[in-house]
């Protein structure tokens, strides 16, 4: 059976429709912005963390995006998750969302209920809250979006994980593969290929809550979702704040089944691999001797919607979080190493 997206997309699906990872930076540089003395956030982490007098954490974080999926339920399911991902990124539970539906002239009244239960499902199955808040029609684009502002928190006693913590030593554990922009991208552009279009939707509306539990228990304090800037993006974020060295062995980063042979032979691209490769080129050493460097390149930084939680777990730890992780049907990686600290940079291998 061949697979198509619910609604019409353009010029890229979920996280590929995000401003270029430059000029965020270059954005939030220039803003002044007034924020609590015990709070991080600002384009440091994945949401705001504001520390409570009792110890916990509030996280704020809010996020949109093209409506994407194969059915009008999952869509509103991977757009919920994708929101709530942010605040599991930093060990937190998310309580209450907050949405807003910019519809376009295609959306139907219909489609609207089917796109808001199946995000209604996803925050009851987290045991949050959800409440609708705005819905605007788009009159003159057919376009979709569903967006969440996402409160939650991080209990007194629970690890703040953050992207600035990562420390010599530690493994790097990736709980989802890689893959989703240009296969989504493919899609899109309705190519052939052995495409494992199942698998990718499966992948985004698995909830990344159990993950960020098993990590916070074991005291994991280093981490970020990989997202719009894909996996090279997001941990160039990570190494540039916490001021190391990683490096990542190419071979032990799972992808989805084509995407390989889609970056190598049909060379597909989203709109944002050259932004996200562009922004962490100083960065990045690229240390091997391959025919399709060029491609491999396009799988590190492509851009990835409700992607798996990138994490520097402890070298005495490592072998017992992959164990629970994949016990609990978590098929994760231990994808590089952090290797020493003093200056940021990334060796891919």
């Amino acid at each position: 059976m061949t697979k198509t997206m619910a609604f019409p997309i353009r010029d890229g699906a979920g996280c590929s429709s995000k401003l270029a990872p430059a000029i965020v930076s270059e954005v939030l540089n220039k803003l002044k912005l007034g924020s609590p003395v015990d709070s991080y956030g600002a384009g440091r982490d994945d949401a705001a963390a504001i520390l409570q007098e009792d110890g916990s954490w509030l996280i704020l974080t809010v996020d949109n995006s093209p409506l994407t999926g194969e059915t009008p339920f999952n869509c509103g399911k991977i757009a919920a998750l994708n929101a709530m991902s942010d605040v599991w990124a930093m060990g937190g539970k998310p309580y209450l969302l907050a949405g807003t539906l910019i519809a376009g002239h295609e959306l139907s009244k219909e489609s609207i209920v089917e796109v808001l239960e199946g995000a209604d499902a996803a925050v009851r199955a987290a045991n949050a809250f959800y409440v609708t808040g705005q819905m605007n029609r788009h009159i003159n684009n057919s376009i979709s979006w569903l967006g969440f502002a996402v409160v939650g928190n991080v209990e007194k006693g629970r690890p703040l994980m953050q992207k600035q913590n990562l420390a010599s030593g530690q493994v790097l554990v990736l709980t989802k593969r890689i893959g989703t922009g240009m296969l989504l991208a493919a899609l899109e552009r309705d190519l052939g290929g052995d495409f494992d279009f199942d698998a990718v939707f499966e992948s985004m509306c698995e909830s990344n809550r159990q993950a960020s539990e098993i990590l916070s228990r074991a005291g994991v304090e280093a981490c970020t979702d990989v997202s719009g800037s894909g996996l090279g993006g997001s941990l160039a974020e990570m190494v540039k704040l916490s001021a190391v060295e990683a490096t990542v062995f190419f071979d032990r980063v799972p992808l989805f089944r084509g995407s390989y042979e889609a970056a190598s032979i049909l060379h597909i691209r989203t709109g944002l691999n050259s932004s996200n490769e562009d922004w962490a080129e100083d960065l990045v050493k690229w240390d091997w001797e391959r025919p399709r460097k060029h491609e491999l390149r396009t799988l590190i930084f492509d851009p990835q919607t409700s992607g798996g939680l990138l994490a520097g777990v402890a070298e005495d730890q490592a072998d017992g979080v992959l164990k629970e992780l994949e016990e609990a049907g978590i098929p994760s990686s231990p994808i590089g190493r952090v290797e020493s600290s003093g200056r940021s940079r990334i060796t891919i291998r």
